[in-house]
């Protein structure tokens, strides 16, 4: 039997068992840390010892929170960051005229397909 603690992660692996809960809050595994097998019962005791003394740990009888994985704390970064504006517009027509500019049309598409198709054939 291995049992390991890491912060608020408690896993016990019996061989061929293994279980994985997720405390809200951090555990310590220390001296007065035990656990106890009764294979009558077939009950397994952990005793650990809590990081913060006192602190209370919620959602103890929720099942699917104690075995959902650890949360990530992820960093909420812009995905688009600007750099620097010139000649910046609020006007939405403005924008519209140069989105249309910067656009391909139809035939300089066809034209451009035309072309690496003949380059194809050269090769």
């Amino acid at each position: 039997m291995e049992i390991h603690v890491d912060e608020t992660l408690l896993t016990v692996h019996i061989n061929p068992y293994f279980l994985r809960l997720n405390f809200s809050n951090r555990l310590l595994e220390d001296d007065s840390s035990s656990a106890k097998y009764d294979p009558g019962s077939g009950y397994l005791m952990v005793t650990l010892t809590k990081e913060t003394k006192g602190e209370e740990f919620k959602d103890l009888d929720f099942l699917a929170k104690l075995l959902a994985p650890r949360s990530t704390q992820v960093q909420h970064r812009p995905i688009i960051e600007v750099v620097r504006t010139e000649n910046v517009s609020n006007d939405e027509d403005d924008l519209v005229e140069r989105t249309r500019a910067l656009a391909l049309d139809r035939q300089e598409i066809l034209e451009g397909v035309h072309h690496w198709y003949e380059v194809l054939l050269k090769c």
